[in-house]
């Protein structure tokens, strides 16, 4: 089993990641029917929203995975949109953050 990923964020943030983390999480659905559907266009703008999204709240390794979802899209590579969204969920499982 992976360990916990430990990310610490700026205390100002405390009030905003429960909404953001529960949006990414609800996110997943979105992502899994778009590559069901073959929707490269919907997979592209998920992975552009989140590649700017994450990194603005210091998750880089979320905006990293945002930005190869975003480049699946474009490259209408639904292999390659599998392995990132069973990356970003397994990411969001293992995250644990604390406030500095």
């Amino acid at each position: 089993m992976p360990e916990k990923i430990l990310l610490n964020l700026d205390k100002k943030l405390k009030k905003l990641i429960p909404g953001f983390l529960e949006n990414r999480h609800r996110e997943i659905t979105e992502i899994n029917s778009a590559i069901d559907s073959k929707k490269y266009e919907k997979l592209n703008d998920i992975g552009h929203q989140l590649k700017g999204s994450a990194g603005s709240y210091g998750f880089m390794t979320l905006s990293q995975l945002g930005g190869d979802l975003e480049e699946a899209g474009k490259e209408k590579n639904i292999q390659k949109a599998k392995l990132v969204v069973e990356k970003i969920s397994d990411h969001l499982k293992h995250l644990e953050i604390d406030f500095d």
